[in-house]
């Protein structure tokens, strides 16, 4: 128990520090201090292991499908343990009930639908056939997104797209990629992605209160015990259920956490991927140096850099190859308008609102190929 109490702190605060540590607020602070020591570990860790399945392409191909078999296989354990410990013990109004025998029933089908859908779907490749129609769709906001192209795939870049170098291709409206399906989340999946979520919160949480009233009911055969004597002192099927009721009730809140967060993308009308460039321009916004040049409409950076005489100058710089567009000389001559504020003087142009994002995210796809 000590155990397992331990490797859930560490998870939880691993969880927590990836959450929040690289938001602009925490600058500066221990908590991303310790962020960017957690991806230098992770980048070293990536390094080293794209190092070696570089010439090992089967090794490179089985690891990455490691940790989706891991958590295929704690589900079927877990829902093996509750039907060989729990179920059987449960009072005889809940197994006998039509109802809760049916949610259980769908509870797991559809997670396992719902996963099947999330790792084998297409998120939504950037192809030859289909790159002049994305680009038409998605366009660039001269912010976090820019006209460039891919070297790799040889291809234009939408707006909202990323190349994945896990997946080795160019993702449609990228999200992340997610480990724990081995796949990219995009264009295609990401409603996939949702239900994966929430039906993972369903069945942990559904299956947590199962416990709880198999407990409860064994509870009545020993009054004098307190619950934690109940789970570790009495019967085998008490203390699956009191360890299947901990983990769920520890779990349900983390990806609970996640599922709000994705609402939350969705009511800003960003992805993951975007949410990270956006908090990249709040931060210049916060040290005063992002500017809207009116004659040049294009936004740049404030810069202090070396001239050739070696005295230290202000530059403008544009956002998506930090190239010089003004010098200090220049700045006369141009209407320079200072973006003080992200909500006031900035338009999030992908934001169609909350309802138009859900829609257009998870109903409404543009095309299938």
């Amino acid at each position: 128990m000590f155990l397992l109490g331990t490797l859930i702190i560490v998870f939880g605060t691993l969880v927590a520090v990836l959450l929040f540590g690289d938001q602009p607020r925490f600058r500066g602070t221990w908590l991303h201090r310790l962020y960017k020591a957690v991806n230098r570990a992770n980048g070293n860790a990536a390094h080293w292991v794209v190092g070696f399945t570089t010439g090992n392409p089967i090794v490179g191909l089985v690891s990455r499908w490691l940790i989706p078999l891991f958590y295929v296989g704690i589900i079927c354990f877990c829902v093996n343990l509750f039907f060989s410990n729990v179920y059987g013990q449960l009072p005889v109004l809940i197994k006998n009930s039509i109802l809760y025998n049916f949610w259980i029933a769908v509870s797991i089908a559809a997670l396992g639908a719902s996963t099947a859908l999330v790792t084998f779907v297409d998120p939504g490749r950037v192809t030859a056939s289909n790159v002049h129609q994305a680009t038409t769709i998605f366009r660039p906001n001269g912010l976090i997104f820019f006209d460039k192209q891919c070297f790799t795939c040889n291809l234009p870049k939408p707006a909202r797209s990323k190349h994945c170098s896990t997946c080795h291709k160019c993702v449609l409206l990228y999200d992340h990629h997610c480990l724990w399906v081995n796949n990219c989340i995009g264009l295609r999946n990401y409603r996939w992605f949702c239900a994966y979520l929430l039906l993972n919160v369903n069945l942990m949480a559904y299956g947590g209160v199962l416990c709880f009233w198999m407990l409860q009911a064994q509870k009545q055969q020993y009054l004098q015990l307190g619950w934690w004597k109940l789970i570790t002192s009495t019967t085998e099927h008490n203390r699956i259920a009191g360890i299947l009721a901990i983990l769920t009730a520890i779990f349900v809140p983390i990806t609970s956490i996640f599922t709000v967060l994705h609402v939350r993308y969705l009511y800003l009308g960003v992805t993951t991927s975007e949410a990270d460039k956006w908090g990249e321009i709040e931060h210049l916004v916060r040290l005063g140096v992002l500017f809207y040049i009116e004659e040049l409409e294009q936004f740049a950076e404030q810069a202090t850099m070396m001239d050739r005489k070696g005295d230290y100058t202000k530059a403008y710089l544009a956002l998506d190859d930090e190239s010089i567009l003004l010098t200090a000389e220049e700045e006369p001559k141009y209407t320079m308008r200072k973006i003080s504020l992200v909500e006031h003087d900035l338009v999030n142009v992908y934001d169609q609102g909350f309802w138009n994002n859900v829609q257009d995210r998870l109903f409404r796809i543009p095309w299938t190929t």
